[in-house]
């Protein structure tokens, strides 16, 4: 949150409502144990941008109580639970929209489009598609930094012109269709898109418990489901698993299919809660 979206209120006649997108709902709270004196003790991990977002936290906070927005939404039921001043309006997927002709695939291609910070996980992706014998399809600005590293690493990688919204998601979602796999392994998601639109091209992802479609399908979490992310070694069997035998990457596309399924028949009817609320204000 910034000045800019302050501005905006600012210039908004009625009333005014945030969609909050934010990964503190994401950092953990765990329990340890002190081998020195035997005493259970609290570990919180946070995100890596706690800190910025923890003060626009506050800020939507406050905006809220003078009045200046209506209401708050937040994508995550984990996150709207301990908030008393949020509610809860889940992503939604229509799979209706996605019409495009697939491509054929490219031979031992790896998809990995997302943007680039330490939370997509970008490094230990590389290293498992390497070790799988696949090439690295990332789009055009990478980040020179990491391919110095990859590069270092021998991991082959592949630049494209990633086809956006602007000239045609067609084109986007043709581009997913050619890939062997997608990657999405990451550490922190509000939901990734990217995992879903991938399963309606066809191509089989790879996605972290930071998905919002992790543990709504055994079999999909147990196909392209990676637990340890850290684990390059992980992340490459689940590769082979779906890539190497094609019973396995049909059952992965059509379990993904299950798991969005589950996850729009639950979401909607929260989803129409919320706009209904929406709709209380604006009257």
């Amino acid at each position: 949150w910034d000045s800019r979206y302050d501005d905006i209120i600012e210039l908004c006649p009625g009333p005014v409502f945030s969609y909050w997108h934010s990964t503190i709902y994401q950092s953990e709270l765990s329990w340890g144990n002190n081998t020195e004196d035997d005493v259970t003790y609290p570990r919180i991990r946070f995100s890596d941008n706690f800190a910025v977002e923890f003060s626009q936290f506050i800020h939507v906070r406050q905006l809220l109580k003078e009045s200046k927005i209506s209401g708050v939404f937040v994508p995550s039921e984990k996150m709207s639970e301990p908030l008393d001043f949020a509610d809860h309006l889940p992503n939604l997927l229509d799979p209706n929209e996605m019409r495009f002709t697939p491509r054929r695939k490219i031979s031992n291609s790896a998809g990995c489009f997302c943007s680039y910070d330490p939370r997509k996980n970008i490094s230990t992706q590389s290293l498992a598609a390497m070790s799988s014998g696949k090439t690295l399809y990332v789009h055009s600005g990478f980040p020179p930094e990491y391919q110095k590293i990859l590069d270092c690493l021998g991991v082959s990688v592949r630049h494209v012109d990633l086809p956006l919204a602007h000239r045609g998601m067609d084109e986007y979602w043709q581009f997913l269709s050619s890939m062997e796999v997608n990657l999405q392994v990451t550490s922190s998601e509000s939901f990734n898109y990217a995992v879903p639109e991938s399963i309606f091209c066809g191509t089989p992802c790879l996605f972290s418990p930071a998905c919002g479609l992790y543990g709504l399908d055994e079999e999909f979490d147990r196909l392209c489901g990676v637990e340890d992310i850290d684990d390059p070694n992980a992340i490459s069997r689940k590769i082979n698993r779906v890539t190497r035998n094609s019973l396995n990457c049909e059952r992965a596309i059509e379990s993904g299919k299950r798991a969005i399924e589950a996850y729009s028949t639950k979401s909607i009817p929260i989803a129409d809660k919320a706009l209904q609320k929406i709709r209380a204000f604006s009257k």
